[in-house]
């Protein structure tokens, strides 16, 4: 099988207009994921903040389920990049058929733990008592779509991995869209549907996910796939799954260590009351939200320096890094000025209450000071991961969420009280980005001494 135009495009076409073309449909599709997270917040704001409360302490399973499932689909991602690099299809074949194994075993143990285990979780993740209930039937609900959410998120990952940036563009725009109409009737009752509350969301999250997961095995059966899945590649291949968590390990525990922050969040907030839960609830989706174009522009470089780094070619693969890295720093510069002056405009979207709006207000300006140092940061930390330097990255993720902000929101929040919490994230924003310089450049510098002595050809012009 010869490998698709959009696979090779990853090491000949021009850079500039590559990670323009890979990142617009990611930016498209997180803003298309993320879209259904908002909307659930704007319709069960309108029931008060124990429920935005109830839905922010479900988040760190979520988040659990997202770190499992996308981590493992980076590890899928960065090896089909590099086999198709390497002109390998008949191995990126075998990789493919191992995201059907692992969807299943995980998330049908994801499952287990939301339905039985629903109260112990959620009075782990800091929930109150005046919201418990809510957050009851949110998790048991939303715990069903595990299994689709899992083979949604690797394959995902698969197809980008393969060059593709446009398939996952079409199918999260259309759950999304069926998400957002969803919604409301399932919330409120509307027409024929009973009223469901809380639940309804998390109903019409599992019908999304359903819906996602059939179309990517619509797709990844048809013509249009780069891959030819066959059955005898879904038997668990041990030597693949170590070559997946190799580097997709690390992740899974870079984003379970996010799922882990928000805990700590939760529990510092909650001696302030249901209020400090659910501003945070609503300061974290927003400030998501903006960030948006960066998690699709490191979709889009991702591809480019694994696909660049098996095939040798660090040149270009260093060029492309440096291009993202600028892109990055302007996107997140934008969006810490926007977030500083439209802070209260934003919030009042979903927030009817004045004490809960001032608190979101004044959580997302100081949390976002200094927003426009992270874009830098995650273009690297998808460097080493697209290199499968997965360890690395994990450290430099540790350093950023653990180290410098566990210890600073405690400090902070002692002296501070409230406004310390939300002070922690910038100081510890700065002090990552200072580590991450160093560490990169560290990386380059010892490849690059490394490739001289391998006598590896100069990059043609115009690559």
């Amino acid at each position: 099988m010869s490998l698709r135009q959009h696979t090779l495009d990853l090491g000949t076409k021009p850079l500039g207009s590559l990670l323009i073309k890979l990142s617009i449909p990611g930016m498209i599709s997180f803003l298309a994921m993320m879209l259904y997270n908002i909307v659930d917040t704007f319709w069960v704001s309108r029931l008060g903040a124990p429920a935005i409360a109830a839905l922010t302490v479900v988040f760190p399973y979520q988040m659990i389920n997202v770190a499992i499932g996308a981590g493992s689909g980076i590890g899928v991602s960065s090896l089909v990049s590099r086999l198709f690099g390497a002109k390998d299809a008949k191995g990126a074949n075998l990789v493919a058929g191992q995201v059907y194994f692992l969807a299943t075993v995980l998330g049908l143990i994801t499952l287990a733990v939301g339905v039985f285990l629903t109260d112990p979780v959620l009075r782990l993740f800091g929930a109150r008592p005046d919201f418990l209930k809510l957050a009851h039937i949110y998790l048991f609900i939303v715990a069903f779509g595990a299994p689709m959410r899992y083979f949604w998120m690797m394959s995902n990952n698969l197809v980008r991995g393969s060059g593709d940036a446009l398939t996952p563009m079409y199918i999260a725009l259309t759950t999304s869209i069926l998400n957002v109409v969803l919604d409301p009737f399932l919330i409120f009752g509307w027409g024929p549907f009973p009223e469901m509350g809380v639940g309804g969301a998390a109903l019409a999250t599992i019908i999304l996910q359903t819906a996602g997961a059939g179309f990517y095995l619509f797709y990844l059966s048809g013509k249009r796939s780069p891959y030819r899945i066959k059955l005898s590649a879904m038997v668990p291949c041990w030597r693949i799954i170590y070559d997946i968590y190799r580097v997709g390990l690390p992740s899974i525990l870079m984003m379970l260590i996010g799922s882990i922050v928000i805990i700590f969040y939760n529990q510092f907030l909650r001696p302030f009351g249901t209020i400090a839960i659910a501003a945070y609830g609503l300061l974290f989706r927003i400030v998501q939200l903006f960030m948006m174009p960066i998690v699709g522009m490191s979709q889009g470089l991702m591809p480019i320096v694994g696909y660049n780094f098996g095939a040798r070619n660090l040149r270009r693969m260093w060029a492309g890094v440096r291009i993202a890295t600028l892109y990055a720093t302007v996107v997140t510069g934008t969006a810490q000025v926007l977030l500083l002056t439209l802070a209260t405009p934003v919030a009042a979207v979903f927030s009817r209450s004045p004490d809960l709006l001032a608190t979101t207000t004044y959580g997302i300006r100081v949390y976002s000071l200094a927003l426009i140092f992270v874009g830098a940061q995650f273009m690297w930390i998808t460097t080493l991961q697209g290199m499968g330097r997965g360890r690395d990255a994990l450290i430099i993720s540790v350093l950023r969420q653990v180290v410098f902000l566990v210890p600073l929101m405690w400090l902070f929040s002692r002296y501070f009280k409230l406004s310390g919490i939300w002070a922690a994230q910038p100081v510890s924003d700065v002090l990552a980005f200072i580590v991450t310089a160093i560490w990169i450049w560290h990386v380059r510098c010892r490849i690059g001494s490394q490739e001289k002595g391998k006598g590896i050809p100069p990059v043609r012009k115009g690559a």
